[in-house]
């Protein structure tokens, strides 16, 4: 049987919800009470960022995401940096 998280909203849980939860569960709920900004439109300003490096040009957010994704793998999740290099 599933027990639902507490959905109060209230800063104070019940030290038995972490247990009800699981470990996915407890990390799923850590993150629940903003999920809902995922999902908002947003608007991401590099002003700053062109005005002290004028020749700045965004990688390939692609690619971006395939180097990261590529490294996290080889890398562990950064546990074995030093046996990769």
């Amino acid at each position: 049987m599933s027990v639902p998280p507490n959905t109060s909203h209230s800063p104070v849980q019940s030290p038995l919800d972490g247990a009800r939860l699981g470990v996915g569960g407890q990390q799923l709920a850590s993150v629940s009470s903003f999920g809902t900004q995922l999902y908002l439109p947003k608007t991401f300003r590099n002003d700053a960022l062109r005005a002290a490096w004028p020749g700045y040009r965004a990688p390939d957010p692609i690619a971006l995401a395939r180097a990261v994704c590529e490294h996290l793998v080889t890398s562990r999740w950064g546990r074995q940096l030093a046996d990769v290099a």
